[in-house]
C-alpha cells in the first residue's frame, strides 16, 4: 500500500504488513501523487466508510497561553484517523508513538516521536496509528480568541461536514404516495 506516484515502494522504513492489511479492509487509501481535489474526495470515500465501524475515542487537550493555542490529541494504537482540514499554516510536534501517515502528494510517511514538523494549508492527513499517539498542533491566536473555541476553529479548520450527512428518508406521506404507486415521488 506504501507506494509513490510511479507505483514502487519509496526508500526508507517498510510498511508492516499489518498495516497494508487494516488498509485493504477499510476500502484502501489513495497512493500519492493525486491532487488534493482527488484526495479530499478519496479521504471524503473513506469517512463515508468508517460511518459504519465503532467510533474512537481521541480526547482533545486544549491549553490557551498568551498569543498561542494549543491542540493536542491522544489517538489509541490501531485507530484508522482523518484529520479535518487545516487553513493555516502551523507548527506540530509528535511526542509518543509511531504512526503511518498520508498526506497528499507525498504519500505515506512513517512518523515516530519525538518528530517535529510544519502543516501546509489545505493539507488533511490519514493516520494509521501503529502505538498509542500525542500530536500536538500551534496556533497564534489573537488577544480576543483565547479561549474562544469556536472562533478559533472557525479560522484554522475549513468545514468539510456535507459527505457525512446521511440522506433524509421519506416522510409518512411520501411513503405511502409510494406504497399507492404515486410516481411524482419517485426520483
Amino acid at each position: 500500500m506504501d507506494v509513490n506516484s510511479n507505483g514502487k515502494r519509496p526508500e526508507g522504513p517498510a510498511v508492516p504488513l499489518e498495516a497494508d492489511q487494516v488498509l485493504a479492509d477499510r476500502g484502501g487509501i489513495v497512493p500519492g501523487g493525486v491532487t488534493t481535489s482527488e484526495a479530499h474526495e478519496a479521504i471524503d470515500t473513506l469517512e463515508q466508510l468508517m460511518l459504519g465501524e465503532v467510533p474512537v475515542e481521541c480526547p482533545l487537550t486544549h491549553r490557551f497561553t498568551p498569543g498561542l493555542y494549543s491542540r493536542e490529541i491522544f489517538m489509541p494504537a490501531g485507530s484508522l484517523i482523518t484529520s479535518k482540514i487545516h487553513r493555516t499554516e502551523h507548527p506540530y510536534v509528535v511526542s509518543k508513538g509511531r504512526c503511518l501517515v498520508w498526506i497528499d502528494g507525498t504519500g505515506w510517511v512513517l512518523i515516530e516521536a519525538p518528530h517535529s514538523g510544519v502543516t501546509k494549508p489545505g493539507t488533511r492527513r490519514v493516520l494509521l496509528i501503529l502505538e498509542d499517539t500525542v500530536w500536538t498542533t500551534f496556533h497564534p491566536i489573537s488577544e480576543g480568541e483565547s479561549g474562544d473555541l469556536e472562533a478559533i476553529e472557525a479560522r484554522i479548520i475549513e468545514p468539510r461536514t456535507d459527505h457525512l450527512e446521511l440522506p433524509q428518508m421519506p416522510t409518512a406521506a411520501e411513503l405511502a404516495a409510494l406504497d399507492a404507486g404515486d410516481e411524482s415521488c419517485r426520483g
